[in-house]
Parts: C-alpha cells; structure tokens; sequence
C-alpha cells in the first residue's frame, strides 16, 4: 500500500512508543519488537477486529480495537508499576494520578490542577489518559478521552478539534467518526511525562 511520509512517520512514532516498557531490556529485544510492530501498522493487519476509520461496524461509525486485558496488569499493584514506568514516577505517585482499582485507568487528579482553557485541559486530559491506557496495553478511543473531560466539565463543541491538534497525538479515522483511534507519539509520551512529574510534585 502507498503511505505518506507524514503517516509512515506517525507509524515510526506510535510503534516506537508502543515498545516504551521495553526499554529496560536488551536493544535487540526492543528493536524486534519495533520492527514486528511497525510490521503490524504497515500491513493493517488486526485480526480481522474493527478499528477506527473502518467502515465495518453496523452503522457506519468507527470502532475503536477491543482487546481482552492483559493479564499482566491484573492487579492494582501491576497497573501502578505499569503506569509508574510509562509516566517515569513510582507508584504511590501512579496511584495519586489515576483511580487503578478497576481495569480500565480512571484520570483522578483534582480539577484545579488542569488548565483554565478548556483547550488546554483537554489536552492534558488527552495526554494522561492516552498514556495510562498505552501503558496498560490498552487502546485508547476518542470516546475514552471525551468520557474523561466530560468528568472535568471541560467537553464542548471544539472537543474533537483540541484533540486533532495536540501535538503529541495521532488520531485516526473518518472525522465523521464518533470514536476514533487515538495514538500516543513519542513527543507526546515525553510531554505526558512532563505533565505527570508537575502534577505529583
């Protein structure tokens, strides 16, 4: 298939930061995963489940992947260790961002600590929820993120056009699209880093 420079770079990116948690293990290990994974994002192959931008749903609408949980994050503990390593904090500190008694990572940290702009909150609610979920091995949909601002208040008419243009981000899929895919690039992963290490000191 023919891949523009833009989207072969937003692949590079997101395979990159996919294999993050790797890093404390041997190169090769990492750059074979990079590579299987690029591998993957290149062919789109999905086993045959749904994903942002396809039209393959009932109804038209876009479907974000479901995946089964991993396993290896079925604890609290495993989720805050996970979540600890991404966002380069210790656990204690994981456990103040995010409510992590369920499986699915709920964004705790106090509405006075968000920015006023609801642009910016999004963003930053965007970036931390994307990250929470990407450490967990979880996909992240636009549905994900907007349930989240929702919480904040901070939803509105730009909510979709704040989140297209955060930087660190790639979303995928038709516009038209209810939930799309989101994606966390590597510049966006060391932004959520710098977000997490204000909002715990």
């Amino acid at each position: 298939m023919s891949v523009r420079s833009d989207e072969l770079k937003a692949m590079v990116d997101d395979a990159w930061a996919a294999t993050e948690t790797l890093s404390g293990c041997a190169p090769d290990v990492r750059q074979v995963a990079f590579e299987r994974l690029l591998t993957h994002l290149l062919t789109g192959d999905r086993g045959g489940v749904p994903i942002a931008g396809s039209d393959s749903t009932s109804n038209g609408m876009a479907a974000v992947a479901v995946e089964p949980p991993d396993a290896s994050y079925a604890t609290e503990e495993q989720r805050a260790e996970a979540i600890g390593r991404y966002f380069d904090v210790a656990p204690e500190e994981a456990r103040d961002l995010f409510d992590l008694g369920q499986a699915d990572p709920a964004l705790r940290v106090t509405a006075k600590k968000l920015p006023k702009s609801r642009a910016e909150a999004v963003r930053t609610i965007a970036l931390l929820v994307c990250g929470a979920r990407t450490a967990l091995g979880m996909e992240t949909g636009t549905a994900d993120i907007r349930a989240a601002a929702d919480e904040y208040q901070k939803s509105d008419s730009n909510f979709m056009v704040n989140l297209t243009e955060t930087p660190g981000l790639a979303v995928r899929g038709k516009a038209r699209s209810k939930n799309r895919l989101v994606r966390m690039r590597v510049i966006g992963m060391e932004e959520a880093r710098s977000l997490a290490a204000s909002l715990v000191g």
